[in-house]
């Protein structure tokens, strides 16, 4: 799906380059038009709903903290800004993250990855059954493997790959199919004949594939992207 992000910054041509940046990465985000003071910030976010907002600290003769305190939605926050003095009081406000000028792309980049996939776990938490983070699966040798930590499954015969949060990949003789009633959760969800993924680690849709955290270009098959699109909307 596409998330909409909002720039709040008092310089120009800060804006200019984080718009740039953002446009270059191909996450598929909406734009909405960047403020540059106190009072158009909060008007915009109450009024626009951002899903993520990137947060100058600093606006001329107020702080972007005045902002936090008077908006009755609540974005994901990610701190760009010159002064290394605020993070305290960025964790304090939920932060993402904090990113200091000046900015480098690959680290603005990251910063937005990690607000879209809070977004998504946030948005799957109430549909997720309740034992979802405790359930267990035996793996080869015993070991049993949480299903929450399962990122994706990809079919391979009578076999399957298992790929885990960890950066492991296991190899179990199950078809994905058997894989798929054994898991037997609601955030799994097939893109692909071949693949099953865990939806609580997406993070950006495209319009033939998928990436979730650490794992890019997962398949997506003709006609699915708009199931995701609406699990995640």
């Amino acid at each position: 799906m596409n998330y909409s992000l909002l720039i709040i910054d008092d310089e120009k041509h800060a804006i200019t380059l984080l718009q740039n940046y953002i446009n270059e990465s191909n996450l598929n985000l909406e734009l909405l038009p960047a403020c540059r003071n106190v009072r158009e910030a909060i008007d915009s976010i109450n009024k626009n709903k951002p899903n993520i907002v990137l947060l100058d600290i600093k606006l001329r003769n107020e702080t972007s903290f005045d902002i936090l305190s008077q908006i009755d939605h609540q974005p994901k926050v990610i701190f760009t800004t010159a002064y290394d003095g605020y993070a305290i009081q960025a964790i304090k406000n939920d932060a993402v993250d904090y990113v200091m000028k000046p900015i480098e792309k690959k680290e603005l980049i990251s910063a937005i990855q990690k607000a879209i996939s809070q977004n998504n776990r946030g948005k799957l938490d109430s549909m997720v059954e309740f034992d979802f983070y405790q359930r267990r699966l035996k793996f080869p040798a015993g070991e049993l493997i949480a299903i929450s930590d399962i990122v994706y499954c990809k079919a391979e015969g009578n076999y399957s790959h298992v790929y885990l949060s960890d950066d492991r990949k296991l190899l179990i003789a199950k078809t994905l199919k058997k894989l798929e009633i054994e898991i037997a959760s609601k955030a799994f969800v097939r893109t692909h004949q071949s693949h099953l993924i865990n939806l609580t680690y997406v993070e950006s849709i495209y319009s033939q594939s998928v990436s979730l955290k650490g794992f890019k270009d997962i398949p997506i098959a003709r006609g699915k992207r708009q199931l995701f699109e609406k699990i995640l909307k």
